[in-house]
C-alpha cells in the first residue's frame, strides 16, 4: 500500500522496476568507465622546444651564420624557441646537471614572451672532440640537444 491508501497497479510497479534497473545499469557503467579512465596513463605533452642553433659572437653581436666549432674562450650564442614564455632557460655542456669542471651548467637566460631565447656562453676548457649542448626549460623541465655536436679542435702542436 502507498501512504494515501491506494494500491499501486502491477503495470506501474513494473514500470518503476524497469526504471530502477536502467538507473542501476547506468550508475554501474558510469563507475566502471570512471575506473577504466583512472587506469589510462597520462601522456606528457611532447616537447615543443626546437633544436637551438649555435652562433659565434663578435663585437657584442650574435653572428648570422651557424657554427658547431670553437676553441676554449670563444664567445657563442645559443639561439632557439619553443620554451615557456618568461621561463628561465638553462644551457648545459655535455650533461644536464651542475658544473663539475668537465660538464654541466654553463649559463641561463629568460625566454621572451614569444618563447624564443638567446643564451651566451664562453666555450669552456674541454677535451678536443665532440661535445653536446643541452637547453632546458626550467618551467616545463623539457630539454633538447643542439642537433649537431659542438666540436672543440686541439690546439696547434698538441691534443
Amino acid at each position: 500500500m502507498v501512504a494515501n491508501g491506494n494500491v499501486p497497479s502491477a503495470s506501474s510497479l513494473s514500470k518503476e522496476r524497469r526504471i530502477m534497473k536502467i538507473n542501476k545499469k547506468a550508475i554501474t557503467l558510469l563507475v566502471l568507465a570512471t575506473l577504466l579512465m583512472a587506469l589510462i596513463p597520462v601522456m606528457p605533452m611532447a616537447s615543443a622546444i626546437t633544436a637551438p642553433t649555435v652562433h659565434k659572437v663578435k663585437d657584442g653581436e650574435a653572428q648570422s651564420g651557424e657554427t658547431n666549432t670553437g676553441d676554449k674562450g670563444d664567445k657563442m650564442a645559443v639561439i632557439g624557441s619553443g620554451v615557456t614564455a618568461g621561463a628561465t632557460v638553462e644551457l648545459y655542456w655535455d650533461a644536464v646537471g651542475d658544473w663539475d669542471g668537465i660538464d654541466g651548467f654553463l649559463n641561463s637566460s629568460k625566454a621572451k614572451s614569444s618563447g624564443s631565447y638567446e643564451i651566451w656562453i664562453t666555450v669552456p676548457e674541454a677535451v678536443a672532440g665532440n661535445h653536446y649542448l643541452w637547453v632546458r626549460d626550467a618551467h616545463s623541465e623539457d630539454s633538447v640537444r643542439v642537433t649537431a655536436p659542438f666540436v672543440v679542435y686541439p690546439k696547434a702542436g698538441g691534443l
